[in-house]
Protein backbone atom coordinates (compact mmCIF):
# COMPACT_ATOMS: atom_id res chain seq x y z
CA UNK A 1 0.00 0.00 0.00
CA UNK A 2 1.26 3.60 -1.22
CA UNK A 3 1.27 6.65 1.37
CA UNK A 4 1.12 8.53 -1.92
CA UNK A 5 -2.68 9.62 -2.64
CA UNK A 6 -2.42 10.99 1.20
CA UNK A 7 0.88 13.01 0.86
CA UNK A 8 -0.84 14.00 -2.47
CA UNK A 9 -3.77 14.74 -0.52
CA UNK A 10 -2.24 16.73 2.08
CA UNK A 11 -0.46 18.64 -0.44
CA UNK A 12 -3.40 19.62 -2.36
CA UNK A 13 -5.35 20.53 1.21
CA UNK A 14 -1.98 22.73 2.24
CA UNK A 15 -2.24 24.71 -0.95
CA UNK A 16 -6.20 25.10 -0.94
CA UNK A 17 -5.17 26.86 2.69
CA UNK A 18 -2.11 28.96 1.39
CA UNK A 19 -4.41 30.12 -2.13
CA UNK A 20 -7.71 30.73 1.01
CA UNK A 21 -5.05 33.22 3.18
CA UNK A 22 -4.10 34.47 0.08
CA UNK A 23 -7.19 35.69 -1.29
CA UNK A 24 -8.01 36.84 2.70
CA UNK A 25 -5.17 39.35 2.56
CA UNK A 26 -5.84 40.27 -0.84
CA UNK A 27 -9.57 41.28 0.46
CA UNK A 28 -8.28 43.06 3.76
CA UNK A 29 -5.97 44.79 1.72
CA UNK A 30 -8.66 46.56 -0.84
CA UNK A 31 -10.99 46.88 1.78
CA UNK A 32 -8.18 49.00 3.45
CA UNK A 33 -7.81 51.21 0.89
CA UNK A 34 -11.01 51.50 -0.04
CA UNK A 35 -11.53 52.24 3.91
CA UNK A 36 -8.67 55.11 3.62
CA UNK A 37 -10.01 56.74 0.03
CA UNK A 38 -13.37 57.46 1.79
CA UNK A 39 -11.55 58.80 4.64
CA UNK A 40 -9.80 61.20 2.53
CA UNK A 41 -12.70 62.35 0.38
CA UNK A 42 -14.61 62.87 3.25
CA UNK A 43 -12.17 64.75 5.27
CA UNK A 44 -12.03 67.20 2.02
CA UNK A 45 -15.42 67.28 2.15
CA UNK A 46 -15.81 68.47 5.86
CA UNK A 47 -12.96 70.97 4.91
CA UNK A 48 -14.81 72.27 1.98
CA UNK A 49 -17.68 72.65 4.35
CA UNK A 50 -16.04 74.36 6.88
CA UNK A 51 -14.80 76.98 4.57
CA UNK A 52 -18.74 77.17 2.95
CA UNK A 53 -19.92 77.83 5.83
CA UNK A 54 -17.52 80.15 7.22
CA UNK A 55 -17.99 82.30 3.89
CA UNK A 56 -21.91 82.35 4.22
CA UNK A 57 -21.08 83.69 8.13
CA UNK A 58 -18.89 86.86 6.48
CA UNK A 59 -21.42 87.59 3.49
CA UNK A 60 -24.24 87.63 6.23
CA UNK A 61 -22.42 89.63 8.89
CA UNK A 62 -21.65 91.83 6.02
CA UNK A 63 -25.28 92.43 5.43
CA UNK A 64 -24.82 90.57 1.44
CA UNK A 65 -27.08 87.29 2.31
CA UNK A 66 -29.85 86.55 4.53
CA UNK A 67 -29.30 83.87 7.40
CA UNK A 68 -30.84 80.93 5.28
CA UNK A 69 -27.53 80.17 3.28
CA UNK A 70 -25.70 80.05 6.79
CA UNK A 71 -28.09 77.40 7.77
CA UNK A 72 -27.93 75.40 5.05
CA UNK A 73 -23.95 75.79 4.85
CA UNK A 74 -24.11 74.58 8.64
CA UNK A 75 -26.68 71.83 8.15
CA UNK A 76 -24.25 70.39 5.02
CA UNK A 77 -20.96 71.14 7.57
CA UNK A 78 -22.80 69.38 10.28
CA UNK A 79 -23.71 66.46 7.89
CA UNK A 80 -19.91 66.02 7.21
CA UNK A 81 -18.69 65.83 10.14
CA UNK A 82 -20.94 63.40 11.36
CA UNK A 83 -20.31 61.24 7.80
CA UNK A 84 -16.73 62.06 9.04
CA UNK A 85 -16.87 60.51 12.37
CA UNK A 86 -19.15 57.19 10.94
CA UNK A 87 -15.93 56.30 8.73
CA UNK A 88 -13.56 56.08 11.86
CA UNK A 89 -12.80 52.93 13.20
CA UNK A 90 -13.71 51.99 16.15
CA UNK A 91 -11.70 51.47 19.44
CA UNK A 92 -12.77 48.56 19.42
CA UNK A 93 -11.77 47.54 15.74
CA UNK A 94 -8.02 49.49 16.73
CA UNK A 95 -7.56 46.80 19.46
CA UNK A 96 -8.21 43.58 18.38
CA UNK A 97 -5.74 41.49 19.58
CA UNK A 98 -4.19 39.46 17.41
CA UNK A 99 -5.38 35.79 16.76
CA UNK A 100 -2.96 33.46 18.81
CA UNK A 101 -4.45 29.77 18.41
CA UNK A 102 -6.10 28.00 21.08
CA UNK A 103 -4.46 28.06 24.75
CA UNK A 104 -3.76 24.83 26.45
CA UNK A 105 -5.57 23.43 28.90
CA UNK A 106 -4.16 24.24 32.53
CA UNK A 107 -3.45 21.27 34.27
CA UNK A 108 -5.83 20.21 37.76
CA UNK A 109 -4.50 20.51 40.81
CA UNK A 110 -5.00 16.79 42.59
CA UNK A 111 -7.88 17.10 45.63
Amino acid sequence: MSTFPARTDAAAAYQRSVLDAFRDVETALVSYANTNIRRNNLAAESAADAQATKIAKLLYEKGVESFLPVLDAEAGDNAAVRDDACARPSGREIRQPPYRGARPARAQRPN
